[in-house]
């Protein structure tokens, strides 16, 4: 790991004393001191915060009595989480303050973990329960391999003292509730390492990206989606370009994703619409091509799927002649060149690698707006192993389409016949 910074973000409530704790076990644990402390908590814990770290001075006598440097921290650094009007929340209460404050903690790790040369110490140790679960859970998601998440353990009896900050150098005395003194000196404070599951892989390309909102509930409800293929819908919009997804325990669409490219979306059309073919033995079609059988049926297909989209009407038998037909009329247009230049590399013919390139960029286009785990279930991957003699290599044989050695391709989807659904629209 080679990171120039720590931040440490921290969860407070009306007792910011566990910044100071935590920093002081960062210290004797001989970990990286961190440079920047930024805080998440309502308004009450803001004015809290600000009084007693920085007013006070606590946080800079901490620094001082350890010979450690001073943290960049003002009070631009103690983050109040809004509620659902929008408003800094003096304390959560509502089911719509919640959503709030968890997509604003949500947004608060992921923008932070997007900066390659920070690392993330989070302590789970002050704020509301509702508040350290949410930080929690968003380390998970967002958490790098080299970012921590940490809780304090104090001394019993030092806790209830508002007055203990740290184990002093020197005798200190603090009074706890019920007005009993204790001696700071002795109080013993412990960083307790908190391991978790770094789930970042699973997060959509999109959702990382730091001008995008965060909404936790929809995000948390698409990678449970994902983890139970059979309750996933598709509703498949050919000539909009577009996916629906649900989930048969909702009526509404839980998310709609787009394949960009023309070519690429009639690609992935074809091999859903062979996916979702009712007998499961006429599922398979589409083989990856060989080098020594390109595949012109795909072609063909690819090019007469084309047309119906786009309510062209194209002279030719084959392939190559569509496609011949199609270059030298309305699609040589300029603001066309992508489709041309896709025309023509499959004119001869698909190749293994316009095969593998298609695949791969559909793939990718659902990783960047799908949780991994569920656009597993819409990624085409090979199923199993096609063998097909010379004699037959590259001709259709009724509805299975033979192209010589390859893997047949499809998706992971219990019953795609019954999961996925065709509009024209």
């Amino acid at each position: 790991m080679h990171t120039d910074q720590t931040l440490l973000l921290a969860i407070t409530g009306m007792s910011p004393a566990v910044v100071t704790e935590t920093l002081y076990a960062i210290d004797r644990e001989g970990q990286q001191w961190p440079s920047a402390i930024k805080i998440i908590t309502t308004s009450v814990g803001k004015k809290q915060a600000c009084r007693r770290l920085l007013d006070e001075g606590h946080l800079n006598a901490l620094c001082a009595e350890l010979g450690k440097p001073q943290i960049a921290f003002s009070e631009a650094d103690v983050l109040v989480v809004p509620g659902a009007n929008g408003h800094a929340v003096e304390d959560a209460r509502s089911l719509d303050d919640h959503e709030a404050l968890a997509n604003f903690i949500m947004q608060t790790v992921r923008d932070e973990t997007n900066n390659p040369r920070t690392r993330i110490h989070a302590s789970l140790a002050g704020g509301r329960k509702t508040m350290t679960f949410y930080l929690g859970y968003a380390m998970s998601l967002f958490g790098r391999h080299f970012d921590q998440l940490s809780h304090v353990l104090v001394t019993d009896g030092y806790e209830a003292c508002k007055d203990f900050y740290y184990p002093t150098r020197n005798d200190h005395f603090v009074k706890n509730v019920s007005g009993h003194e204790l001696n700071a000196k002795k109080a013993e404070v412990t960083l307790a390492d908190i391991s978790f599951i770094r789930q970042r892989s699973l997060v959509p390309a999109l959702i990382k990206e730091v001008q995008n909102e965060i909404n936790f509930r929809h995000l948390v409800d698409l990678i449970n989606l994902g983890d139970q293929p059979e309750a996933l819908k598709l509703r498949v919009h050919q000539k909009s370009q577009c996916i629906e997804i649900f989930s048969i325990y909702q009526e509404k669409p839980m998310a709609e994703v787009k394949i960009s490219g023309l070519l690429h979306w009639c690609f992935y059309l074809l091999l859903l619409q062979d996916a979702a073919q009712p007998n499961p033995e006429d599922r398979g079609q589409y083989t990856r091509p060989t080098s020594k059988a390109y595949d012109m049926d795909l072609t063909t297909q690819l090019v007469l799927k084309f047309t119906e989209l786009h309510d062209l009407k194209v002279e030719g038998g084959t392939g190559t002649e569509m496609i011949d037909n199609l270059l030298n009329g309305f699609y040589l247009d300029q603001k066309e060149l992508s489709v041309n230049r896709g025309l023509e590399a499959i004119k001869g013919g698909f190749k293994p690698g316009n095969f593998s390139d298609y695949c791969r960029t559909i793939k990718s286009n659902l990783e960047e707006q799908l949780p991994k785990n569920l656009a597993s279930h819409l990624v085409f991957e090979p199923i199993l192993a096609v063998e097909a003699g010379d004699d037959t290599a590259g001709e259709s044989t009724g509805n299975k389409s033979k192209r010589g050695k390859g893997n047949a391709y499809g998706i992971t989807l219990p019953e795609p016949h019954k999961q996925i659904t065709f509009m024209m629209d």
